[in-house]
């Protein structure tokens, strides 16, 4: 019996990661609505809008670099997930 328990405490992180992974979106993300979030007004980014949108119909997220459109030129990554309800963006500066 603590034979098959252990197995499956074992089995356990390997299942997390699984689920874990990218999955496309349940919809197709548009051009459209891509550019409504209006990243481009605020940054000025190193990929085209068609690949960032080729990477989140794949994998359902997609990270990307760019930088702001101030003087400062600060680096960003933007990360966009494609949910259900809609597109996310979450910023974090690099150093």
């Amino acid at each position: 019996m603590a034979y098959s328990t252990l197995k499956i405490v074992a089995l356990l992180p390997l299942l997390f990661f699984f689920f874990s992974c990218s999955l496309p979106p349940e919809r197709i993300v548009t051009l459209r609505e891509f550019k409504e979030l209006n990243i481009h007004r605020f940054f000025d980014c190193y990929n085209s809008s068609e690949e960032i949108i080729e990477h989140l119909n794949r994998d359902g997220e997609v990270t990307f670099e760019c930088r702001t459109k101030t003087e400062e030129k600060k680096h960003y990554y933007l990360r966009v997930f494609a949910t259900p309800d809609g597109l996310i963006v979450r910023a974090a500066e690099t150093e």
